[in-house]
């Protein structure tokens, strides 16, 4: 049975909470890279937890990316009306995009070249601005690409919406296929978009069917936790990229079963995190990037140190950008709308 007048319902508590759990998951593994070999930041401890994180943390989070999609979705019924909702959803995405992938390209190269300007830092520019609109995965931006897909779903869903009607279970065969040919090009995300696009799929069906599907996910709530940690062992028999699958689609109704059941209040610190989820995903890696270069001045970031400071340094990862959205940008139109 359909939820029906889903777009008139309050706000859906468990969504804030498990968009701030998602959130905090994106943070946690943006403290180090296993590629940023010369910082010399992280051990094998964190790598170890960072690597099993990767495989749901961005299912999870494209699902109720999806969710919200659909909860917020009003039904398109002319080319006037698609124009209008994807030049909202421009406005609503890409100037943050810009804005901080700028930052992040300027402060990168800055750091690289030691504050020294020449023909390789014109070039720097331009080849990551290229990469940007083209291939965000290979920028030194890379880390929101997720906002680069997020515009494209909302390009592609709304079209595919119209076409399939009723049939919304055909969105689950399309990702799937696509999901099957995905391959390791970052040309438009292709990659990410064609990885993504069945978590994405999963969070409008989940929506439709709302309220069967959270009574599902309450009386078996136990069931699904338990397929959720033994589905990490599948990435003993394939690859990454189809164990993320497995992982990541037994992480949806483990996670929502378990805030329904056990945090499901509307004071929970998840719940308050996922209100600023947004400025979080924007500015968390350079929070975090220029904490770890300050740190570096006075002691090496890896093996026993990292170990003791990462938690520090995951605390004002999530911290500092809550802070500032709120005391600072708040306080300047352009940037309150941009971060918002």
């Amino acid at each position: 049975m359909k939820t029906k007048n889903i777009t008139h319902r309050k706000r859906l508590i468990e969504i804030d909470i498990l968009t701030g759990i998602a959130i905090v998951l994106v943070v946690l593994g943006h403290l180090a890279s296993s590629n940023a070999v010369p910082l010399r930041v992280g051990n094998s401890i964190y790598f170890f937890i960072k690597s099993n994180i990767y495989l749901f943390h961005m299912p999870l989070f494209m699902f109720l990316s999806g969710s919200i999609f659909y909860y917020t979705y009003n039904k398109i019924k002319s080319t006037g009306q698609y124009l209008h909702y994807i030049k909202k959803k421009s406005i609503r995405l890409l100037p943050g995009l810009f804005l901080f992938g700028s930052i992040m390209i300027f402060a990168k190269i800055f750091l690289l070249h030691k504050g020294q300007i020449s023909y390789s830092f014109f070039y720097d520019i331009t080849k990551n601005y290229f990469q940007l609109l083209f291939a965000p995965m290979s920028s030194m931006s890379r880390s929101l690409w997720y906002i680069y897909v997020l515009m494209e779903y909302y390009i592609v869903f709304p079209l595919l919406l119209i076409v399939l009607g009723r049939r919304k279970y055909l969105l689950i065969a399309i990702g799937l296929f696509l999901y099957a040919i995905s391959t390791s090009s970052h040309i438009l995300a292709y990659r990410e978009f064609t990885e993504y696009f069945i978590f994405f799929s999963l969070g409008i069906l989940f929506i439709a069917h709302y309220d069967i599907t959270v009574v599902f996910f309450k009386k078996f709530y136990m069931i699904f936790i338990i397929l959720f940690i033994f589905s990490f062992f599948s990435s003993f028999i394939f690859d990454r990229h189809y164990s993320m699958l497995f992982v990541g689609f037994f992480s949806i109704p483990a996670f929502y079963s378990l805030v329904l059941k056990y945090f499901y209040y509307s004071d929970n610190i998840f719940g308050k995190i996922g209100k600023y989820t947004f400025s979080i995903y924007l500015m968390n890696t350079l929070v975090v990037g220029t904490v770890e270069v300050i740190l570096l001045k006075y002691m090496k970031l890896n093996d026993e140190n990292f170990t003791y400071i990462f938690p520090i340094i995951f605390i004002l990862g999530v911290l500092i950008p809550i802070l500032i959205r709120k005391y600072i940008f708040s306080n300047i139109p352009i940037l309150d709308k941009i971060t918002r």
